[in-house]
Order: C-alpha cells, then sequence, then structure tokens
C-alpha cells in the first residue's frame, strides 16, 4: 500500500508542477493552491500557493506549515513583455517587505547583476554576472554594501556548452561549494 500512495503523491506532484505557462495562461488560473502530505515525515506537511499574472507568471508564492502559519512569502514582478523577473520580495509573515532583490539584464537577456536591499532601501549586497562568448554564465562575484567580496562562483563547461562544474569560494578564496556534472553523448 505505501509504495503505491508514494507513486500516487509522486505522480500528483509532477502533474501539477509540469503546468506550463500557456497552460495557465490559457485555462485562466489565477492561483494553486497545493497540500504536500509526507507519511514519513509529517513535520514536513505544508502547503503552498502561487499566484499568477494573466501571462502565467508566478507573482507571489506562499507557503504554510501544518497549522497554517506562513513560513514563506514572496513576491515578484516582470518586466513589460512579462519575460524576464525584475524584482523579488520577501516578506514577513505579515506582508511587510523584510528585503528586495532587482534583477537588471543586458540586450542578450542575459543577468547582469542582482541588488539585494533591505526594507529601507539600503544595499546588502551586490552580485555581477559575466558570461563567455557563447552566452554562458562563468562568474558571479557577489560583494557586500562596502564593496568587499563575499562570494565568487566559477561556472566550467564542456565544448558542448554543457556545464561540468560550479565552486564557489569565499572572501578568503577557500572553497565552500562544488558540484561537478559528466554527460555521455551518443
Amino acid at each position: 500500500m505505501r509504495p503505491l500512495l508514494f507513486f500516487f503523491v509522486l505522480f500528483s506532484f509532477l502533474s501539477l508542477h509540469a503546468q506550463s505557462n500557456k497552460s495557465i495562461r490559457n485555462r485562466e488560473i489565477r492561483a494553486v493552491t497545493e497540500k504536500i502530505l509526507d507519511i514519513n515525515k509529517p513535520k514536513n506537511n505544508l502547503w503552498e500557493k502561487n499566484v499568477y499574472d494573466k501571462k502565467g507568471n508566478v507573482i507571489e508564492f506562499i507557503e504554510y506549515d501544518q497549522e497554517g502559519n506562513i513560513t514563506n512569502w514572496k513576491r515578484f514582478s516582470f518586466d513589460s513583455k512579462g519575460e524576464e523577473v525584475i524584482q523579488e520580495q520577501k516578506l514577513s509573515p505579515e506582508g511587510k517587505v523584510q528585503k528586495s532583490t532587482a534583477f537588471h539584464y543586458n540586450l542578450r537577456g542575459q543577468k547582469e547583476d542582482e541588488v539585494v536591499t533591505k526594507e529601507d532601501g539600503s544595499i546588502i549586497s551586490v552580485t555581477k554576472m559575466e558570461y563567455n562568448g557563447n552566452g554562458d554564465r562563468i562568474k558571479e562575484t557577489k560583494k557586500n554594501d562596502k564593496g568587499d567580496v563575499m562570494e565568487i562562483v566559477l561556472f566550467e563547461y564542456d565544448n558542448k556548452g554543457m556545464l561540468t562544474a560550479k565552486k564557489a569560494f569565499n572572501s578568503k578564496n577557500e572553497l565552500i561549494f562544488s558540484r561537478t556534472l559528466s554527460y555521455e553523448y551518443k
């Protein structure tokens, strides 16, 4: 019985998250509320709610714990074409903006930087992105409000343009995260 329930829950989860912006838009869906039930981890049971704009973009995400308390609340703003996120706000359970992230893009549609600010508008951090000639992100440099480097993330690619490594370094240039990927080609 348990394996059957697991596959039912997994299938339901995948089918809900498989909805494209086009499906959301064409069906005129305003919001989706999802309850996640994990029999093996009852403390992880939660509710999620996604609110969509007319183009099918998620403009609000709210996560609730099993008692119905808000544990995570974010709002998103998109550019005039509805294609790129230009702002993300992290809200308190009461709906007050705690921090805001503004995203800026270059003419190729690549994210150039992220500016994270406190509720009063003061800068927490600025992250700059760099790209290679193929348009692949090769470096992210995150600096604090004083301009000091907090973190550098490097990306490596194979000759087919597939990401093969992501490595993050702290302000002392010490490796703090590493992820490698390998591919099998035909």
